[in-house]
């Protein structure tokens, strides 16, 4: 069954479970990097919003053997999770008093989001984009994020400035930079890594691990860092949640570098979390970060 076909048979199962109680639909979100993904969405009678559950990942394990039935049984299970947790109803967002406080940045790649940030308010910052988005919290549902717009700007009568200064005072405060060795990060998945500590890494993100890449947007981190590793250093964007820095005093060429930062993205990295296939360097004395 090709994936086209798998979409359709999901839809129809699914509305023939849950009869006239909701909204079924199926359609193309564009995510991060222009990566296009499969949504279904299931909004029950008077709700306004309702979550995407996609696809992609279920078609794989439908070719791995995973039956039809059992694939919907378990998306069902997902709504039936999800329905009474998230948001039904987003008015508050028009009133920009109750969001503010709320609005974090993000950085992500310029080239490979052209498209998206025609409508998407944003600053550039070399070879980046800083993007804004709403953060929200929920006790029962967890975390989750809304990307802010350029209508939402209008609606908000607002500027991209003030966008970023609100973003960069929220962002310390609910989600802030943390540096960590790449033994530290390893123990928190309950792995162990002897390091080497003539060439240690470290790793610029947040406690959420999430977007953690817009510790760089602070000068206070990088210089934090320059004192954790007594040296100048290059920084290697890993992905949109962290980035990692070396010395420059290692024995490693800018190439060498480069080339790993390459291999990563395509090896290692969901291609809509890809950061960048460049490196950086920052100097601590001039505070200069720049593009190798």
């Amino acid at each position: 069954m090709d994936y086209e076909t798998f979409t359709l048979e999901i839809l129809r199962e699914v509305k023939s479970r849950i009869g006239e109680n909701a909204e079924i639909g199926i359609h193309q979100v564009v995510k991060n990097n222009g990566v296009i993904l499969t949504g279904l969405t299931i909004r029950k009678q008077g709700g306004k919003t309702a979550p995407n559950i996609y696809l992609e990942d279920f078609y794989c394990r439908f070719q791995k053997g995973t039956s039809l039935m059992e694939i919907v049984s378990e998306i069902l299970a997902i709504y039936q999770e999800r329905k009474d947790t998230i948001v039904q109803n987003l008015d508050f967002f028009a009133d920009f008093d109750r969001v503010q406080d709320r609005i974090l940045f993000k950085l992500i790649n310029r080239n490979m989001n052209r498209e998206m940030l025609v409508n998407v308010p944003y600053l550039p910052f070399l070879d980046f984009a800083v993007t804004f988005y709403y953060f929200a919290e929920d006790l029962s549902y967890g975390k989750g994020s809304i990307q802010i717009t350029n209508g939402h700007m209008g609606m908000w009568n607002t500027t991209k400035q003030q966008l970023y200064h609100l973003a960069r005072r929220n962002t310390r405060k609910l989600r802030p930079a943390v540096i960590l060795s790449m033994g530290e990060l390893l123990a928190d998945y309950g792995l162990e890594m002897e390091e080497d500590p003539r060439c240690s890494l470290y790793i610029i993100t947040n406690e959420d691990k999430t977007f953690g890449a817009s510790g760089i947007l602070y000068d206070q981190e990088l210089q934090r860092a320059g004192e954790i590793l007594g040296a100048d250093y290059y920084i290697l964007p890993s992905s949109i949640h962290e980035v990692l820095l070396i010395s420059d005093q290692v024995e490693m060429e800018k190439d060498e570098l480069s080339a790993m930062v390459r291999e990563i993205n395509e090896k290692q990295v969901p291609r809509e979390e890809v950061l960048s296939d460049h490196i950086y360097h920052y100097e601590r004395m001039s505070h200069r970060f720049s593009a190798c």
